[in-house]
């Protein structure tokens, strides 16, 4: 693995969350300064394809990448774009019972209002 894909990585899973290839390449300008924003694109499309790590196409066609590669959910605010894993749920419980170890994907996505924005709307 290369330094800069091996970085790549680590900035994915120290985030314990989803980034865009924007955010990754942001941060990792910051440990290799020549580093291109296509070299972060090339190493995301080849650590999810490896597997390694998660990829979430939004409404929008934009791409958010997780350091979490098995299948599972997300919810997605529709105010203010905040995603949260869904791991344990009947849903994908029921997939996994189905498919048992070849559930190889899952885009389940749910929206709603987060708390914060529920919150911001309740008190405009």
């Amino acid at each position: 693995m290369s330094r800069q894909k091996e970085l790549v990585l680590q900035i994915l899973r120290g985030s314990r969350g989803h980034m865009t290839a924007a955010q990754v390449f942001e941060r990792a300008k910051e440990q290799i300064p020549n580093i291109s924003l296509g070299t972060v694109y090339r190493d995301l499309g080849r650590l999810f394809d490896e597997g390694e790590i998660g990829r979430l196409v939004l409404s929008d066609g934009s791409s958010v990448y997780d350091c979490t590669p098995h299948p599972h959910g997300h919810l997605i605010c529709s105010e203010c774009g905040k995603i949260e894993d869904i791991e344990d749920t009947a849903i994908m419980d029921e997939l996994r019972r189905i498919a048992g170890d070849t559930l190889t994907k899952a885009d389940i996505v749910a929206e709603h209002l987060c708390p914060e924005c529920r919150n911001r709307v309740n008190r405009a």
